[in-house]
């Protein structure tokens, strides 16, 4: 069902060198005390592109990728990253590194928030299938490639949700909370992961929130709140 994804990634695989590509020789040569990660590049008007991203990690864990990721930024002067495309999980990568000012990078708020994401990892059979999720009152819908943001309640720890009747909570703490909901065709529970019992749905928490924005920086839907 995954043959799509696979196919792509393999094909990816044969042009990347794993360099930062078309360097901007005028970027400034400065300490880098931290890289992040954004979804929204926008948000920064005054970056300066620092040279392109084509990366590839096959058969390599985010803890690795994201490692090499940070020490290439650095190496090169650069702080914010963005990837336009994130496939398997990030084994191949595709975006843009850029020199911020520190100054603009500021930390998330505690406030609790709840966002939802779907990836189908390029699975033809699953991207058709219909999510609703009824949650905090209100039954929304979810397509492949889309994400939902909920603000919470910061006096909760949990929060419910219905799918097709299947009821559970999902665990939450303060910032930002990532959920993946995926139609896999896996039979067992793994890890953290949160299972409905019909056809195959997971949702799962994804606890390295540079992953999770990496991840949601190459969608193409734009996110609802």
């Amino acid at each position: 069902m995954r043959f799509a994804s696979i196919f792509l990634l393999l094909l990816c695989l044969g042009c990347v060198n794993n360099k930062v590509l078309n360097l901007n020789p005028d970027v400034e040569a400065i300490s880098i005390d931290r890289v992040y990660f954004t979804a929204e590049p926008d948000l920064y008007p005054n970056k300066i592109k620092v040279g392109d991203l084509k990366l590839a990690y096959p058969h390599q864990s985010w803890p690795e990728i994201e490692a090499d990721i940070r020490a290439k930024a650095k190496a090169h002067h650069g702080n914010l990253v963005h990837f336009h495309k994130f496939v398997q999980e990030g084994q191949y990568l595709e975006g843009s590194l850029y020199q911020v000012s520190e100054e603009v990078l500021k930390p998330q708020s505690p406030a609790p928030r709840l966002i939802l994401f779907r990836d189908e990892l390029g699975g033809i059979p699953s991207k058709n299938y219909d999510f609703w999720i009824e949650i905090q009152g209100q039954e929304r819908e979810l397509k492949d490639q889309e994400v939902l943001y909920l603000y919470l309640d910061s006096a909760h720890d949990s929060i419910p949700f219905s799918v097709k009747g299947e009821k559970g909570y999902l665990p939450i703490h303060a910032g930002d909370n990532y959920f993946w909901i995926s139609h896999q065709f896996k039979g067992t529970q793994a890890g953290q992961s949160i299972f409905l019992q019909y056809g195959g749905l997971q949702m799962k928490p994804i606890e390295d929130e540079d992953q999770a924005i990496a991840w949601l920086g190459s969608f193409k839907n734009s996110p609802s709140e």
